[in-house]
């Protein structure tokens, strides 16, 4: 068993009375079956999980995961009844990567930079999972601690629920965004390599030659460290750094503006930054 495997977070899920059809958080999870095999609903998952790092989300099926696991295909159907229960399973699996305080620390710009860059850790080893995270509940519980964590830190704060969610649907948009920007191979996965010579050669040329068709000053200026930025490996980390601070400074400065004396325009700018709960009149 991997090092990483052995670290693998506790997948056991929450239990409902009775299961709930469409929600796998809501069905109890399986003991062994009477056969004595040992498989359960977190090997299942971590193998998927394993499965779909080698070779791909497309890849996926419950006949290969269950040859990979060398058990028979009705076994993996005893424990998760379909393969859209399996991913949602795998997503918050994943989402339990990350490592965060068990409590919010009180100071929230700390907390929200924590976990943007969790989440960007956990997604950059796992790119695939891009591709599903739109399409799953979010009802998991290493979900609902990632969530929890964020909105329980500006609760402290004493940010107004309105505001709460504008901001962390701000902090996740930037760091999704930083995601998809990212190369990626046929496989879904990061470039392990950076450009070979011969490439980056010839994408510097292209690049010249369609510059050289109209009048872009500012794009032919930056010609010169179009190779430096391509082959630094630092550049990427660095530029996602300097993005999230500039966030969160443009966050801690509308946090500090209290609200503004009623006029023409008082309700369009209450609606743009309702920043704290308004204080009732006496």
């Amino acid at each position: 068993m991997t090092e990483e495997a052995q670290a693998a977070p506790d997948l056991t899920v929450a239990r409902g009375e009775t299961p709930v059809s469409g929600s796998v958080w809501l069905k109890p999870e399986r003991p062994g079956r009477a056969n004595g095999s040992p498989l359960g609903r977190s090997q299942i998952v971590r193998a998927a999980i394993d499965l779909i790092d080698d070779e791909g989300i497309d890849a996926l099926s419950m006949r290969k995961l269950a040859a990979r696991l060398s058990v028979g295909v009705m076994s993996l159907y005893w424990h998760v009844d379909r393969k859209d229960d399996l991913l949602e399973l795998v997503g918050d699996a994943i989402f339990g990567e990350m490592t965060l305080p068990d409590e919010p620390t009180g100071n929230w710009r700390a907390d929200l930079s924590l976990v943007a860059s969790e989440t960007r850790a956990v997604f950059t080893r796992h790119p695939w999972l891009l591709r599903n995270i739109g399409h799953t509940s979010h009802q998991g519980p290493n979900f609902i601690r990632h969530a929890e964590f964020s909105f329980g830190s500006l609760t402290l704060a004493g940010v107004a629920p309105e505001t709460m969610i504008a901001i962390v649907s701000a902090v996740d948009s930037y760091v999704f965004g930083c995601l998809v920007s990212r190369p990626v191979n046929a496989n879904s996965s990061p470039s392990a390599h950076p450009l070979a010579e011969d490439d980056l050669a010839a994408m510097k040329h292209q690049f010249e030659c369609v510059l050289a068709r109209g009048h872009y000053p500012a794009l032919t200026g930056l010609m010169g460290h179009f190779t430096a930025w391509v082959d630094d490996t630092g550049l990427e980390e660095r530029n996602f750094r300097f993005g999230l601070a500039c966030l969160l400074d443009g966050i801690a400065a509308r946090l500090a503006v209290p609200p503004g004396p009623e006029g023409p325009d008082s309700a369009t700018a209450r609606s743009d930054r309702p920043i704290h709960a308004e204080a009732k009149s006496d």
